[in-house]
């Protein structure tokens, strides 16, 4: 859906821009076109979206059904619409849900049983700081890894879960442990090393290194050359 740009609508009628207005502002006051910013879509096609917009959520929630929404991108490119004028659409829509960069249909919510989600919490939580892959976690529980990266998002996305990367996760107890830690270790000292930090988690470097990473790319300590600062005060 490309839609129409107003400065288009003129040249090809070659009329006074006044003309142009009015006409325009009639048609939208009937409602046989739609208008986002400088560009005008007939009131069918803006259904026609609508209606194919609907489709794909709903059928994303049904093959999906712990994922709180679907990227806004990759349904763009799956309607093979223009930035400009997707945005402007989906505002109009009032059964759409945007939550950053997912869309979700209103009427879905996500949902997670409790035995699920206290089953992977338990197994996060049991490993501290060396928590289990989806691969191991998948296993422990019967299921697939997509299932356990849906379960995992949704833990993650409730706070009951903290995603280091796609295949890190800690348990909020055990994150709230290591933030503990560091703090402790920068009231004695005013750096940190990655063995320190290793041995302060009583790890090893497979967990320690995307550990410093999350906490420098979300601004709590500052990679210094070979040392960390605290920045979280």
């Amino acid at each position: 859906l490309r839609g129409v740009p107003v400065a288009e609508v003129e040249g090809w009628l070659k009329a006074e821009v006044p003309e142009i207005s009015r006409a325009v502002d009639e048609l939208l006051s009937q409602g046989r076109i739609k208008r986002y910013g400088d560009v005008l879509v007939h009131a069918e096609a803006h259904e026609a979206f609508r209606q194919a917009l609907k489709k794909r959520l709903d059928e994303f929630h049904r093959k999906n059904p712990l994922r709180h929404g679907m990227p806004k991108e990759e349904l763009r490119g799956a309607l093979r619409m223009e930035p400009k004028i997707f945005a402007g659409m989906i505002s109009s829509l009032d059964e759409v849900s945007v939550e950053k960069d997912l869309l979700r249909l209103k009427s879905f919510k996500a949902a997670i049983s409790e035995e699920d989600k206290s089953r992977v919490l338990k197994l996060l939580e049991q490993r501290g700081f060396q928590p289990p892959e989806k691969k191991e976690i998948a296993g422990e529980l019967k299921t697939d890894e997509k299932r356990v990266s849906d379960i995992l998002g949704f833990l993650a996305k409730e706070g009951s879960a903290v995603r280091v990367n796609d295949s890190l996760y800690l348990s909020r107890a055990s994150y709230d442990r290591l933030i503990e830690l560091l703090k402790q270790h920068f009231a004695s000292k005013p750096e940190m090393t990655v063995a320190e930090f290793r041995d302060l988690l009583s790890t090893t470097r497979k967990y320690a290194l995307p550990y410093l990473e999350y906490l420098d790319s979300n601004n709590i300590t500052l990679r210094v050359g070979d040392v960390r600062k605290l920045i979280l005060k």
